[in-house]
């Protein structure tokens, strides 16, 4: 187990953390920027919630379009999900895959953090990537004729778990994105909490408490599992974190709006 590296430990606001948190999660075309901008990644960590409101903003305008063409729901739906897997270049997804393939096809810290490094996906990493897809998908289809801003709320909550994981959890080990980022203050993570909390607020009302209350449920499960299976978290297993969280967040959406 690593501890934590805390970089910019005193909190302060600056507007190019957005574009730091873009880079780091997204794909999207930012052009060049300053690395002074980038030695700030810890304290960026608050506007992970706004590097997913970008990528299901531009999801979000596909569906409406598709919707609004009189395409069928399921179609949207994959559509949908194609936009979000682009615009993050499947950073997620791959996390995902990684993080089961390791633990459950190594039987020590060490073999489970190899096979995690491994760019080979195994059969759990496929099963993993085949269920969370699959529920996306059918939630997606359910939803979206309803209404296409959930969407929007789900994937700005399961960043902001990241930013909380990143700092509460110790590291796995010292190299790595999670590594070379550091663990963001205390205030980084309110303030990725509260953007979270108020588009769920604004987009859900009062039926955002029991959504965040599941994102909760859904990172505590997992840092558990990951302290369990490999004394810590890595940059894999914080977007395994993410693909899961949105997955049943979505799931429960679905099932109540419907």
């Amino acid at each position: 187990m690593v501890s934590p590296v805390h970089k910019n430990s005193i909190w302060s606001f600056h507007p190019s953390d957005i574009i730091v948190a873009l880079t780091l999660l997204t794909r999207l075309p930012l052009g060049n920027f300053l690395q002074a901008d980038f030695d700030r990644q810890a304290s960026a960590t608050w506007a992970f919630p706004i590097a997913g409101l970008a990528v299901s903003s531009i999801a979000a305008i596909i569906a409406f379009v598709t919707l609004s063409m009189g395409f069928n729901a399921a179609l949207v739906a994959g559509l949908t999900l194609i936009s979000l897997i682009i615009t993050t270049g499947g950073l997620h997804e791959d996390g995902l895959a990684d993080t089961v393939d390791g633990f459950w096809g190594g039987h020590s810290i060490e073999s489970r953090l190899e096979i995690m490094s491994d760019s080979t996906i195994g059969t759990y990493g496929i099963l993993a990537l085949i269920s969370t897809i699959g529920l996306r998908w059918i939630s997606l289809t359910l939803l979206l004729p309803v209404s296409i801003l959930p969407l929007l709320a789900v994937a700005a909550l399961s960043r902001a778990g990241m930013s909380a994981m990143m700092a509460w959890v110790p590291l796995a080990k010292k190299s790595g994105i999670s590594a070379a980022i550091g663990a963001p203050p205390v205030a980084s993570v309110a303030t990725a909490a509260c953007i979270a909390l108020t588009v769920g607020w604004l987009i859900l009302g009062a039926a955002i408490l029991p959504v965040a209350l599941i994102a909760i449920l859904v990172f505590s499960s997992i840092a558990i599992l990951t302290q369990q299976k490999i004394c810590g978290q890595t940059g894999d297993v914080l977007g395994a974190a993410q693909q899961v969280c949105e997955t049943v967040c979505l799931v429960f959406i679905a099932f109540s709006l419907a």
